[in-house]
């Protein structure tokens, strides 16, 4: 059984990005890597706005880039900030919620097999 994955970039992997033709550039892969993107969307929430908790038939990553809030997979409550990337499977019910006082800004990438 699959379980929601939970990660701080700032514990990222990070590592040099073409060191041939860059400097000073670090990259860290993001969860999901090998799988193919259905759709990739930057989503913006208002203070005190929330999805409500739903199941989708594929996975997706949550990358938050702005505000604070939380984010529920099968119940459990984790906290979302700058930083903060979840790995959720498919099937599994899941929500979040802006609970600052500034726009939450996220990436949501839908995944297949």
């Amino acid at each position: 059984m699959e379980h929601a994955r939970i990660y701080e970039l700032g514990e990222a992997d990070w590592k040099p990005v073409r060191p041939d033709l860059t400097q000073g550039i670090l990259g860290a892969s993001l969860p999901g890597t090998g799988a193919t993107i259905q759709s990739l969307t930057v989503t913006r929430v208002a203070p005190g706005g929330r999805f409500e908790v739903h199941r989708d038939t594929y996975r997706h990553v949550l990358y938050f880039f702005k505000g604070e809030g939380t984010v529920s997979v099968e119940g459990k409550e984790f906290g979302a900030k700058a930083g903060t990337a979840v790995d959720i499977p498919a099937g599994k019910s899941h929500s979040y919620a802006n609970l600052g006082k500034e726009e939450m800004v996220l990436i949501t990438a839908n995944l297949g097999p």
